[in-house]
């Protein structure tokens, strides 16, 4: 089963990235707002792969131990080939976070956990998702639409795995 590993935003920081999804929304774009199970909320996925429950439970506790932490977000940028993008707004790859993921990655890999291959280290590209599925007249107004907005919260608090087969989280926080 496929599961994800994510980093959780403080509370700042989520409720930042949380209005930039609405204005989105109120704009009558693509955003993240729309999907609304419990599970939706801002994240960086660091992997994306299949592990058992015990490695998963490992692999959390000892990413949660580099918690809490600052790193700043970037440039809103697109994502993805075609005419079809996500809308994104980077994270700054600070030191702590780098290691991190590499961390995650290198767990990961040695479980045999297959992580994906845009997760690897050196392809990897920390961001949080605003909007899925932009083509290019909707990629112009989603930037319109965000113009002035600046966020200056950097807290991150936890992580947690997605489960995609049952939608179900573990969050260790």
């Amino acid at each position: 089963m496929a599961r994800t590993i994510e980093l959780l935003p403080g509370p700042g920081l989520d409720a930042a990235l949380r209005r930039l999804w609405w204005l989105l929304l109120e704009a009558g774009l693509p955003s993240q707002a729309r999907h609304t199970h419990a599970s939706n909320r801002p994240h960086a996925t660091m992997t994306r792969c299949e592990l058992d429950q015990r490695t998963l439970d490992s692999v959390l506790a000892e990413a949660g131990q580099w918690l809490p932490a600052t790193a700043p977000l970037g440039e809103m940028r697109f994502l993805g080939r075609g005419e079809r993008q996500a809308l994104v707004v980077s994270i700054r790859p600070v030191p702590w976070l780098t290691a991190l993921h590499r961390q995650v990655h290198e767990r990961v890999s040695a479980a045999n956990g297959t992580p994906h291959p845009l997760h690897r280290p050196s392809r990897w590209v920390p961001h949080v998702t605003l909007a899925r599925g932009l083509d290019s007249s909707r990629r112009r107004s989603a930037m319109r639409s965000l113009v002035g907005t600046h966020v200056t919260e950097q807290e991150w608090v936890g992580v947690r795995s997605y489960d995609e087969a049952d939608r179900s989280i573990a969050e260790v926080s």
